[in-house]
């Protein structure tokens, strides 16, 4: 079950509950120029003010079982929902790590994992032609960061984050840094830079096509200086990076961030809302 995340008192709804108030007092204004008996006046602010509890209960409610919202951010529709990022339609975003490893191991990439479950049950060629596909890919070989000849298992090549390899209708983007354990990590102004160099590849290649992307980095628990940052936080800084990186995602077309369900417990989507709308 969800937890509340909004409650009774939040200041977003306060200041919507302001808004209505001030209708309801030029209303008010015009009933005492009109000379109501000052027993209806009674009546009438009781009912307005009951009505006021009522509205901000139901207001409450819908807030926290929000599951979807649209921003408009650079001319482009942003849509955020709960869904499964391998049922959407155009490309769909893969987040591998900066060696494009793709041995399913639960040591190297787990099972579990996006990734995983993208090379088990999507991969449309094996693993050797997709290794020998992203070793072709010109563009990947342009973000070819260094060789780590000392790598006992998985790729040597290691490529800049935010470098993507197009396949049919994905995308695959390497966004993790491994260390010498081949365990997952990243700081924060490496998120911060893979978004920078992953939404111009994004720019030059969606084709007029709508694009969806997971939450990328909640699976990663070892995020360095922001270990702690939840999921929340993360939202917020995949939607800032979009939005001063200037991408424009031309309508009908969309940008989509699905997340999971398991996810509903740590994402507050009215704040998102209320967040981007004020700033837009």
């Amino acid at each position: 079950m969800k937890k509340n995340q909004v409650n009774f008192f939040d200041k977003n709804l306060f200041f919507d509950l302001i808004k209505i108030s001030g209708v309801i007092g030029t209303i008010l204004g015009l009933l005492v120029v009109f000379d109501y008996k000052k027993i209806w006046h009674f009546i009438i602010i009781a009912c307005i003010i009951l009505g006021l509890v009522i509205y901000n209960f139901i207001a409450v409610y819908r807030a926290n079982h929000l599951d979807r919202i649209s921003l408009k951010i650079n001319e482009s529709k942003v849509n955020i929902y709960y869904g499964d990022i391998f049922e959407q339609k155009g490309f769909k975003v893969i987040p591998f790590n900066e060696y494009f490893d793709t041995i399913v191991d639960d040591e190297i990439i787990s099972r579990k994992s996006l990734n995983g479950i993208y090379i088990n049950e999507y991969c449309p060629v094996s693993i050797n032609q997709l290794n020998q596909n992203i070793s072709n890919d010109n563009r990947v070989k342009d973000a070819t960061n260094r060789l780590n000849p000392n790598r006992v298992k998985g790729n040597k090549k290691k490529y800049h984050i935010g470098t993507i390899h197009k396949k049919k209708d994905y995308f695959l983007a390497a966004f993790s840094k491994f260390d010498d354990q081949n365990r997952a990590n990243i700081l924060m102004r490496e998120y911060v830079e893979f978004f920078g160099r992953f939404w111009d590849n994004i720019d030059q290649l969606y084709n007029n096509t709508s694009v969806s992307i997971p939450l990328i980095g909640s699976d990663i628990t070892r995020r360095s200086d922001f270990k702690e940052a939840p999921h929340q936080e993360l939202l917020e800084v995949i939607i800032w990076t979009f939005n001063i990186s200037r991408v424009t995602i031309s309508e009908p077309q969309e940008l989509n961030i699905v997340l999971h369900e398991n996810e509903k417990n740590h994402i507050n989507l009215f704040k998102i809302k209320k967040r981007w709308i004020q700033k837009i």
